[in-house]
């Protein structure tokens, strides 16, 4: 079974790497003469689309024994 205390670390996981995604295509706040900041797009590199492939599937209860590798593998890497 799938905790919510594993949902929770799944989605932390997706968050930091959407973050990791969108400082690389933005390094440093530019600022427009309005004082507003510009923005470049950015897409979500291939580790962010799996977590968030991992993520669904928490959430609907499928393949759990992926789900749980998948986060053993994150906890050994980064210590989550």
């Amino acid at each position: 079974m799938i905790t919510a205390k594993n949902i929770e670390r799944l989605e932390k996981i997706v968050s930091h790497y959407a973050m990791q995604d969108y400082k690389q295509a933005n390094p440093k706040r530019k600022f427009r003469k309005d004082g507003t900041v510009i923005h470049h797009p950015y897409s979500l590199s291939d580790e962010t689309n799996e977590a968030r492939e991992i993520l669904a599937l928490a959430r609907a209860g499928k393949e759990e024994e992926r789900v749980k590798g998948y986060l053993l593998r994150k906890s050994i890497l980064f210590g989550m």
